[in-house]
């Protein structure tokens, strides 16, 4: 295939692909849609360099020079800011700096001082250095979180900047003066891969793109159906799963385990005083109070309404009568802070510790619910013990 038509393939099908993503980026992450954005012009970007590669034989090689050029090394940078803006990464000045120092060497090795090579090897190095950055910014997300499509994007700019290498060091063996404004390397198998490669960057990777955006969009509805949108602990769902995990586990290894189910003393007449936002502002207050004193072998999740529950994993009946003592003390003195002023809350906790006549998670839990009715009758602020079953 002659580098015309490849190039003219290679154009067709990054338009096609970046109408594509301007077609579906609005159903993307709200987050993601600036990433998405920027993503496609790098598309478009490369695929104006494609045209004009295509349309060479009709203008002068200087001129497609100056015009190809800036638009694949703002493509490249295009796909790093991108990658960046979806990894949260900050915008920095110094991202513009290779392209702009490769600019200045293909104008120095074209017009002041001809030089095919050097001139080659400029717009190489500021390629190079953009990929190296996509690829960075990809495989240091990666530590963080699998992914296989970030991986495989990873490895396609990895793979491209590795591709830019050979070509500078090929490019730096040609022995043979040529004209500074000669479009292309003389005829080599690994010079012929350039086109191919201009074409495939942008039509595989904004496909990996979308599956990265379908990926982070599928993480997002796994936490929300296992998250409490209000206080942002592990919901019902959520703690009922790992509670029963947690039995079970306990039972098999004849372990300790137990649960403290807490109430908000007091909440409906927070509600009726001060009305429904500094109800659930109260209740992102105590689950942030209760996550934050929760210690390794602790889970705190809410139940529902202001009721939350801690999961106790290894403690018997006084280590887990210590830590309701330790999470309600907490709450005690750390009053929440309103506009109006401040709001002492108080809660009660119904502890329940495992027992060989628990039939399950759920008989635990009710237990601990009926240690809570009985702190509530008691005066309310303060933990009670329930029975073991042998003693209801």
């Amino acid at each position: 295939m002659d580098h015309q038509t490849a190039f003219i393939i290679g154009a067709i099908l990054m338009i096609a692909n970046g109408g594509i993503l301007g077609l579906v980026h609005r159903e993307i992450l709200p987050q993601l849609q600036p990433s998405a954005v920027t993503w496609r012009r790098g598309t478009l970007l490369n695929a104006c360099a494609s045209v004009i590669f295509a349309v060479a034989p009709w203008l002068t090689p200087k001129s497609v020079i100056l015009l190809t050029n800036p638009l694949l090394l703002l493509g490249t940078l295009a796909y790093w800011q991108s990658l960046r803006q979806f990894h949260h990464r900050p915008e920095h000045p110094a991202l513009f700096v290779p392209g702009i120092l490769s600019m200045l060497g293909v104008i120095i090795f074209l017009t002041v001082l001809p030089s095919f090579k050097l001139r080659l090897i400029s717009i190489d190095l500021g390629l190079f250095a953009n990929l190296v950055g996509c690829a960075h910014t990809l495989l240091t997300a990666q530590r963080r979180s699998r992914s296989l499509s970030r991986l495989v994007l990873a490895y396609l700019f990895a793979g491209s900047a590795a591709y830019i290498l050979l070509r500078i060091a090929l490019v730096a063996a040609i022995d043979i003066p040529l004209p500074a404004d000669q479009l292309f390397p003389p005829a080599n198998p690994a010079h012929e891969l350039a086109p191919i490669l201009l074409s495939a960057l942008p039509v595989v990777g904004t496909t990996a793109f979308l599956l990265m955006c379908a990926e982070r969009l599928k993480r997002r509805w796994k936490v929300a159906a296992s998250t409490d949108y209000l206080t942002g602990l592990p919901n019902r769902r959520t703690l009922h799963h790992r509670g029963a995990v947690a039995f079970e586990r306990a039972i098999a290894g004849d372990a300790e385990f137990a649960v403290a189910l807490i109430d908000i003393d007091h909440f409906k007449s927070i509600n009726d005083r001060f009305g429904h936002d500094v109800g659930d502002q109260a209740l992102r207050h105590i689950g942030h109070l209760l996550a934050s004193a929760c210690r390794d072998g602790e889970m705190v999740a809410r139940q529902g309404g202001e009721e939350f529950v801690v999961l106790l994993d290894g403690a018997d009946a006084d280590q887990a009568q210590i830590a309701g003592e330790r999470l309600r003390r907490m709450v005690e003195a750390s009053p929440y802070d309103d506009d109006a002023g401040q709001l002492t809350l108080t809660i009660s906790i119904g502890v329940a510790t495992i027992s060989a006549a628990d039939s399950g998670f759920e008989h635990l839990l009710s237990r601990a619910d009926q240690a809570l009715y009985r702190a509530k009758a008691e005066g309310r602020n303060r933990v009670v013990l329930a029975a073991s079953p042998q003693q209801d």
